[in-house]
């Protein structure tokens, strides 16, 4: 489904089924996408600013560039999605599966990422200042922008049986002491 360009800006949007929809450069700011199942969709340099994405299927979606400031995505899937250059500022991505995400580059600063899984993501070059990690569940594939902000995630992290790491909620309940 070709919706390029198109402005569905405040739409409804919930429940609907657009898979490998082309949503490259699509209007979707304040959009209800509660729910919504998006695989594999591309999203490049879409505006889905202040949109709601609850429990929306983003597996393998392309979101290079899109700008998701103020989102909540909380609870989606974003497995393997391509967030090069995102801009997910004051995003809620509470209890979202990040799993082998591409977040290169991605903006992630004030960003709630609570209970997240971040296993295998790829966090180059990211903006995290300021970022909630209480509870992310991270693994030793997971790559972040520095090796002092992994030093420090590993420092504030404790193991779980199946050997990935998870951020302790009391090590970040001041958000700055995880600050590069």
């Amino acid at each position: 489904m070709d919706l390029t360009g198109a402005d569905l800006s405040n739409a409804d949007l919930s429940n609907a089924k657009l898979t490998r929809a082309d949503l490259t450069r699509a209007n979707l700011g304040g959009a209800n996408l509660t729910d919504a199942d998006l695989p594999h969709a591309t999203l490049n340099g879409a505006n889905l600013v202040d949109a709601v994405g609850t429990r929306a299927n983003l597996f393998g979606a392309d979101l290079i560039g899109a700008n998701l400031t103020g989102a909540n995505l909380t609870g989606a899937v974003l497995t393997q999605a391509d967030l090069t250059r995102a801009n997910l500022t004051d995003a809620n991505l509470t209890s979202a599966n990040l799993t082998r995400a591409n977040l290169d580059g991605a903006h992630l600063a004030d960003t709630v990422l609570i209970r997240a899984d971040l296993t295998g993501a790829n966090l180059t070059r990211a903006d995290l200042d300021r970022a909630n990690f209480a509870g992310v569940v991270w693994s030793e594939r997971t790559r972040w922008p520095t090796g002092e902000w992994e030093a420090r995630l590993r420092a504030a992290s404790e193991q779980l049986p199946d050997g990935r790491l998870r951020v302790r909620a009391e090590d970040v309940s001041d958000s700055a002491r995880i600050h590069a």
